[in-house]
């Protein structure tokens, strides 16, 4: 069994460079996760992969909450050297992780902001972000510390400023002066005045006591005060309860007063409910007259429907009558329509006949002519062109 939950798996770093080079994407499907050194291992062939940004970042995101020790989240973000050449897109990514409530998730977006944004152009920014941490965990508040100490000795005149006027807790703040003033990196001049600075805001914290202290005192006067006034008042109440004894019997010819005028506003609360009990009855009453005034009147309005429904039946029985003889006129009618058709078309064979009848007369006349025999018609004697009829020539009978 390994030692306080460590293995001996050889040097990670020479192990990481063979992964990386050989297949890191192959590794990372499904790495072993079990042991500190596993984990390292996991966030250096992460950090150190040479392939498209967007992907890696997906990589990043799933990596981060497995970071479970402040070893493991440092490594990792010095490794993302990427991170140098391509501020903003790391920026979008570490951004989310400014709000997280996870211990490791907060050190992590700290840290990359210690290893790679620790830029002039970025410093307001930095401030800003660090000024709405609410975390208290440690290793939290030591990332934002070391960051702090870091900005001071890149930009001190501009961190001197923030940290006048910051949201840091007591433990941050000081914290970071601690690892200001102990960097070589800082000049002694530097250092005496972030010294300074400090005995300031202690003095300014001194200073608040000193007037919380100083209200509290003339609260207390203010009480010594108002001990004079409630001895008066005790004095007062004093006199007052003897009055009140001196009243008593007369109190209590009030209360029997009061008790008797209550007994007679009861009675007259009786009265007038008795009074609105028969307003109500007489309500009730009236409701039922009107009742049988619109029964009449329903019952008139009955009788006056049955007539007009007796009416209605007489007429219906007119009607259905009517309805009948319309029918059997349209019956007579088309009766009538057809002999008128039948008597039209015999009256023109009857027209036609006898026009021909009478056109066949001349014929007729003529079969009857003689010789030196005068014509019936023209009186002549002689008759040189004689007509002739038809062979279907009808006679007068046909």
């Amino acid at each position: 069994m390994p030692r306080n939950g460590y293995r001996n798996v050889g040097s990670k770093y020479s192990k990481n460079k063979k992964i990386v080079k050989d297949n890191p994407e192959e590794y990372l499907k499904n790495p072993e996760e079990d042991y500190y050194e596993e984990l390292m291992l996991q966030a250096l062939v992460i950090a150190n992969l040479k392939i498209d940004l967007e992907k890696k970042k997906e990589y990043i995101i799933n990596f981060v909450p497995k970071i479970n020790c402040w070893a493991v989240c440092d490594s990792f973000c010095a490794g993302l050297k990427d991170a140098d050449k391509n501020l903003e897109f790391f920026w979008k990514i570490i951004s989310k992780y400014f709000k997280s409530k996870k211990e490791y998730e907060i050190r992590f977006a700290v840290v990359m902001l210690l290893d790679h944004y620790v830029k002039e152009e970025y410093v307001n920014e930095i401030f800003k972000v660090i000024d709405n941490i609410k975390n208290e965990e440690y290793y939290v508040e030591m990332g934002i510390a070391w960051l702090v100490a870091e900005l001071y000795i890149k930009f001190p005149k501009q961190t001197m400023k923030y940290l006048k006027n910051c949201n840091l807790n007591k433990f941050t703040y000081n914290k970071a002066l601690q690892k200001a003033r102990e960097s070589y990196r800082v000049s002694k001049e530097e250092k005496e005045i972030g010294q300074f600075e400090e005995k300031i805001k202690k003095t300014e914290e001194l200073n608040i006591k000193i007037d919380n202290y100083t209200e509290l005192l003339k609260k207390q006067i203010e009480y010594k005060n108002k001990e004079k006034d409630i001895v008066e008042l005790k004095d007062k109440v004093i006199k007052n309860q003897k009055i009140k004894e001196a009243i008593k019997p007369k109190e209590e010819k009030v209360k029997n007063q009061n008790e008797l005028t209550a007994k007679l506003e009861r009675e007259l609360e009786n009265l007038k409910v008795n009074i609105i009990k028969g307003k109500e009855k007489e309500k009730e009453h009236e409701k039922k007259i009107e009742a049988v005034d619109k029964i009449g009147k329903i019952y008139k309005e009955y009788s006056e429907c049955t007539e007009i429904k007796k009416e209605l039946l007489e007429k219906g029985n007119r009607l259905k009558k009517i309805e009948e003889l319309e029918l059997k006129k349209v019956t007579q009618v088309k009766n009538y329509t057809k002999l008128e058709n039948e008597y039209k078309i015999m009256n023109n064979e009857y027209l036609d006949k006898e026009d021909e009848f009478f056109k066949e007369q001349a014929g007729i006349i003529a079969e009857k002519l003689e010789d030196n025999k005068p014509c019936p018609v023209c009186g002549s004697l002689e008759h040189p062109c004689i007509a002739k009829k038809s062979t279907s020539v009808l006679t007068k009978q046909e």
